[in-house]
């Protein structure tokens, strides 16, 4: 949809210590998407400082001559003077201290056409929008904001690509969970996977003071292509274990001991398959025993035809007493299988308060353009543990 700013795959983690709720997300200028945006954090930097940098609509040479600057007041770059526009801290603009609004779009279809047709709805004019008096860089951006209330009310938005370089096309999240470290060295930090397609697959950001700075840490030097889509789970020492989409027919895994700032290369995850673009898929540390051995979930399709055949799988924990990244080894002892007649995409494991497995998928293949319009395909199911291991 070319007129439309949008939000996509949502990660949530919570600092144990304050409560804090952070929820991050991919945020898209309008008719802008991982595929076609633009190489770039932007940003600009004046005096040492990093700005978000804007185009006035009109301007038919497609530059950046304006910066938001302290206060949200819009600076005119060529001349280094303040204009009459600020920016509030929901991107949204106003002109002399009024606020400024758009036409609100609404999208119908004639036969296999999408029309946007603008609506009388006022709504504020917001610098993503397709309307807008000035318009962010064309890039991908990853937004932020916390809740102090178990999400009842959020803070405005704040975004965090200044993290990323200017040489960077994407820093953005696989949607799922984040985790903070229990154990070890690093116990209390936050941790968040992300993923770039120009400087890096799978990398992490993340926070040693509770949330109020991040810190980038991407894990390789080049990049395959893979839409790397991870999730983390910590084991009994401290140490990471990434679980990662590939475009290699498999789940990798990578570890880390030093808190996910490096990572190991990727090893396939036996006894499962994927199709050649590959799976989001969830994982996490089980709270309790299996076999008297600590454990982890994870949940992801297990075809190679298509996002299909959903399981369940139960990876039981051994300590070899060895040194630094093989100080553990995963037995996936046990499969349980959702449904293999349909299809099974992206999905999300929560441990509930009762011990049971929480799980929330998509009940199609999300790769079928046929069937992205199917209905009552996202299901929430429970299972106890005695379930996924066949007791």
């Amino acid at each position: 949809i070319q007129g439309s700013a949008s939000f996509i795959d949502p990660v949530m983690v919570q600092d144990a210590e304050s409560g804090r709720l952070y929820l991050f997300a991919d945020v898209m200028p309008a008719g802008i998407g991982s595929s076609n945006a633009s190489v770039g954090n932007g940003y600009k930097t004046i005096d040492g400082q990093q700005y978000l940098k804007l185009r006035w609509h009109e301007d038919g040479s497609n530059t950046y001559n304006y910066s938001v600057r302290e206060n949200g007041v819009i600076y005119n770059d060529t001349t280094n003077q303040p204009t009459e526009y600020t920016m509030n801290a929901d991107f949204e603009l106003l002109k002399n201290g009024t606020p400024l609004t758009v036409k609100q779009y609404s999208v119908s279809f004639s036969g296999n056409r999408l029309l946007e047709t603008a609506t009388d709805v006022d709504v504020a004019m917001n610098v993503f929008y397709k309307d807008s008096y000035f318009k962010v860089f064309p890039a991908a951006y990853l937004g932020m904001t916390y809740s102090d209330d178990e999400g009842v009310t959020w803070s405005s938005m704040q975004l965090l690509n200044t993290l990323k370089s200017n040489s960077e096309k994407l820093l953005i999240t696989g949607p799922g969970a984040g985790i903070q470290i229990q154990n070890g060295t690093y116990a209390g930090r936050l941790v968040v996977p992300v993923y770039s397609v120009t400087l890096a697959g799978f990398g992490v950001i993340y926070s040693d003071d509770g949330g109020d700075t991040w810190n980038y840490a991407a894990a390789d030097a080049s990049s395959t292509g893979a839409t790397a889509e991870a999730q983390i789970v910590e084991m009994p020492n401290g140490m990471l274990i990434a679980y990662v989409r590939t475009s290699s027919g498999y789940i990798a895994e990578r570890r880390s001991v030093d808190g996910g700032v490096t990572w190991t290369a990727g090893t396939p995850v036996s006894g499962v398959s994927t199709t050649s673009y590959g799976t989001q898929m969830s994982v996490l540390r089980y709270s309790g025993l299996v076999d008297g051995k600590p454990a982890i979930i994870m949940s992801t399709p297990n075809s190679t035809s298509g996002r299909n055949t959903g399981v369940l799988r139960v990876g039981l924990i051994t300590d070899t007493g060895a040194e630094g990244v093989n100080r553990y080894t995963i037995d996936w002892a046990y499969t349980y299988t959702i449904d293999g007649s349909v299809g099974y995409s992206y999905s999300c494991l929560a441990e509930l308060p009762d011990g049971k497995i929480g799980l929330l998928y998509e009940k199609y293949d999300s790769w079928s353009r046929g069937q992205l319009h199917m209905k009552n395909v996202l299901p929430f199911e429970a299972y106890t543990i005695s379930q996924l291991v066949g007791e």
